[in-house]
């Protein structure tokens, strides 16, 4: 019964930490896709980031799991960005400038709550969530 019971609990520690591991990388953003960004080989076989293609007309953005889950956005001028917070609590979208007089700051975004910016000139736009600032974001505004 002891040797049963000691298997169960080994087992339960080994999963658990497997789950915990998981949920950790998951949670601190760590991620492959690098943003939207695309890997291109080289002929001397270094990987090369090419930046995506520029989106227009609305660009449609998520708040999740404590970050901006399109850190880089390329948009082309013109283009409507609207970030929507999913999570249980308030974040913002604010610019990392305080001289930045373009107006990219929204008000505390309870779960649900649009926020939408239009990007007029071209730039980049650098911003971040004043309650929780390690999480960032980038907007480049392109002809």
């Amino acid at each position: 019964m002891k040797k049963k019971l000691l298997i169960i609990l080994a087992t339960v520690i080994v999963v658990g930490g497997g789950v915990f591991a998981i949920y950790t990388l998951t949670k601190d953003g760590t991620n492959n896709n690098m943003d939207g960004m695309n890997q291109q080989q080289s002929s001397g076989g270094d990987a090369k980031s090419t930046p995506p293609e520029a989106q227009s007309g609305e660009v449609l953005a998520t708040i999740s799991n404590f970050k901006f889950e399109s850190q880089t956005l390329r948009v082309k001028k013109g283009s409507t960005v609207t970030w929507t917070n999913n999570d249980d609590i308030s974040h913002d979208v604010t610019s990392d400038s305080d001289s930045d007089l373009r107006g990219l700051n929204s008000d505390l975004l309870a779960k649900g709550d649009p926020y939408s910016f239009v990007f007029t000139e071209v730039g980049l736009y650098t911003y971040h969530c004043r309650p929780h600032p390690y999480m960032t974001g980038t907007v480049e505004v392109v002809e």
